[in-house]
Parts: C-alpha cells; structure tokens; sequence
C-alpha cells in the first residue's frame, strides 16, 4: 500500500503525521510526507520520506482578496465564524494547495491519502484520484463545518472537472482518525471517527528535571504553557515570519505569570523559548523555556493552558483539569468545549486577576476532577493506536473507486 500524507502550518501537526508514517512504514508499507519548507526540518532525520512541495497554508491567501484576507486574520486570531473558517480554509488560494499537491500524487500512485485535517485540497485531489482519504486528528476539526465548507468545495470541484456533491459529508467519505471517544470528542461537525489510544509520552527518554523533585507538595501544582502555535505569532531567527495578526505571545505569558503570582500554588511555566525578561514573578512561580508536558501533567493539579488540541488531549490523557485562556485558530472552540464537558473552565477575564480567580474556583471544583478522570477511563479503552494500519489496510482494499 503506497500512503501519501500531508502536513500544513503548525509544528503541532507534524507529529500526527511522524506517527501514521511510521506505524504504516513499520507494518511494510511505502509512506512519503508532502509538507512546507517551514516544517521540513521536522522530519529530517527521523526516518520517513517527506519532499518540501506544498505551498504555506495561508500565503497566497494575503494576494487573494480583502475578504479572504479577513477570514484568515479572523481564523488566526481565534474570531472566525463557521463561513469565515470555511473561506480560509477553501478559498481562492486554495488553488495552490491543489496543483502543488495533484503533482506530487501525480508522481507518487498513493492508494490512500491521509491529511492534515486543514488540508482541504487533499480531498479533491483523492476525488480525483479516486481513492479513499481519511483526516487525522487536529483541532481543525473543531472549526471545520461541512456545511458551511460544502459550497467551497463544489465550487473547486466544477473548477477541476469534478462532480459535485449534495451531502456535506463528502468531506469525510471515508471517515476520520480521532484520538478521543465519541462522548468527548472536539469534532462536533463531523460523524463519529475511528478513534484510538495513543501513547501520551512521545519520547520514551523524556524525564524531570532533577529540581522538580523538590517542590513543595503542600500546596497545589499548577503548570502553564502556551505551546508551540502562540510563537509563531513571533519573528524567528532563521528568517521566518510570524503569521499575520495582532497575538503578543509574550503578553499572554505575563498575564499567566502574574496571575499564578497571587494564587497560593507551586506554579511551573514554560515560555516555549518566549522572553519575558523584566518580569519578577512570585518565588512559588517557577519560569522555565521548556518541559517535558505530559510528564508534569502527571503530577499536576490544574492545567493552565492557551487551549491548543494536543495540550488538551494531554490533560484529558492525564486526567488534570484545564483552565484555557484561548488566543488563536481552534483555541476558542476547544475552550468551549472543555467548559461544555465539565473537565475545566474557559478563562473569559485575561487579565491577572481573572487567571488567579478561575484557577482558585478550578482547584476547589472537585467535579471537575471527577468529569476529566471519567473522561480518561474513556480513553483508556479505546483500541490502541497499531490497529489502525489493519483498519487503513481494510478502508484500500474495499474501497471501489467510482465509476
């Protein structure tokens, strides 16, 4: 089976695809990875085949009309309506994505796609290859509305010579991979996917730093962390530009900071590599570049988290409550959902004193605890994650190409 997958925009997203490629190369298959030049580097070395073919997500959005412009900025920046989402995903700039992507598959043969969750053009282009395609999991979906994307993509359909569809779920014909059970999904949009467990440590090196040992186990541990998406919003050494926006990753760090400043907790933040030089945080509040997440979630009380998915997942995973201050793309829509699940609270006052008071309400709402281990033991039974190649296995070899 020869397996094609793609990988847009965020580092975040790079992982999923490391995963699939190398459960699907060890079962014998031929896997290769189209992604961006940006994100190329991250699977150098690391044993699978990926080619830098695909343009950037967004780029030619910003040439292709105000109103397309907007829709991205608003995606972003966490303010996108279900159309707005919809235009970013599968506007007119989308035609890049198509070409770039048909070539690749053109030369390739792949008897099955496997998507980034934002990549829309994948779909079409396996219409028009005529083999299945599955979306992997992604916050994406949470803002991915079939409804609303259907018009997009019959649009792009009569474009390339396509038939067009009447049922919005000809975006996930074939289904789609989740890593949470359907009763706690962030897919609300879509069918229920074929879901399964995953290791929640990544790296099985990964450890403590050795000072972590000695915190204090008197009071209540609190981590924070704003992920990899915020600093993107941040120029990078290398040359590469943050994606347009008014997000100051740096402000959201302060705000956390101060905010655990005037909680009685043990506090550990990580910057993601952030300055946030000049800031004299409270002795209990420890500021570091980097740590090993799901580690600390073990041992955590509380989750004080920007929203993105995979931290989400995390905290679910480790069963530790969340208090999500959302700023971007699918950060709000998650921030929502964990509200409506009852396994944490959506900061909606950013400000020091709002972070302290919801974290303070989080730490003495024992139901909330109650709601995320529920929600763990849910996951725990999933099927294990190496099922899927048997299932990907049976989606090629029964599928009928149409006629």
């Amino acid at each position: 089976m020869r397996v094609l997958c793609t990988s847009v925009l965020s580092p975040s997203h790079t992982r999923e695809a490391l995963r699939f490629a190398r459960l699907l190369s060890g079962a014998g298959h031929e896997v290769h990875i189209a992604t961006e030049e940006y994100l190329l580097g991250f699977y150098l070395d690391q044993g699978v085949s990926a080619t830098a073919c695909l343009p950037s997500l967004f780029a030619d959005a910003m040439t292709a009309g105000q109103e397309t412009r907007d829709a991205v900025r608003h995606l972003q920046t966490g303010t996108a309506s279900r159309g707005s989402a919809a235009l970013a995903l599968a506007g007119p700039h989308m035609a890049g994505q198509f070409n770039a992507l048909e070539a690749v598959a053109h030369d390739f043969k792949p008897d099955l796609l496997l998507r980034d969750a934002m990549d829309v053009s994948a779909c079409l282009v396996a219409e028009r290859l005529g083999i299945p395609q599955v979306a992997m999991v992604s916050g994406a979906k949470g803002f991915t509305d079939p409804t609303a994307l259907l018009p997009h993509l019959n649009r792009w359909r009569s474009t390339v010579g396509l038939p067009e569809h009447d049922d919005p779920m000809s975006l996930t014909p074939h289904g789609h991979l989740d890593d949470l059970p359907p009763s706690w999904t962030f897919a609300p949009h879509l069918p229920p996917a074929l879901a399964y467990r995953r290791p929640v440590i990544a790296d099985p090196r990964a450890k403590l730093p050795s000072w972590m040992v000695g915190l204090p186990i008197d009071r209540p541990l609190v981590y924070a962390g704003i992920g990899c998406a915020l600093p993107l919003f941040l120029p990078s050494p290398d040359g590469h530009q943050p994606l347009p926006g008014q997000l100051d990753p740096a402000t959201v760090l302060r705000s956390m900071i101060e905010g655990l400043s005037w909680l009685d907790c043990t506090a550990v933040v990580s910057t993601s590599g952030v300055s946030v030089a000049g800031l004299d945080p409270a002795p209990h509040v420890h500021v570091v570049d980097s740590v090993p997440q799901p580690l600390l979630l073990e041992a955590a009380d509380l989750f004080l988290t920007h929203g993105g998915y995979t931290s989400v997942w995390e905290s679910i995973s480790t069963a530790t409550p969340m208090a999500v201050l959302p700023r971007t793309a699918d950060q709000p829509m998650n921030a929502r959902r964990v509200t409506e699940l009852g396994l944490g609270s959506e900061v909606t006052d950013p400000t020091p004193s709002g972070i302290a008071s919801t974290c303070r309400r989080l730490l003495d709402d024992g139901s909330v605890l109650r709601r995320v281990r529920q929600a763990r033991l849910a996951c725990l039974a999933l099927p294990t994650v190496e099922t899927a190649v048997d299932d990907l296995e049976s989606l090629v070899n029964h599928h009928t190409a149409p006629q």
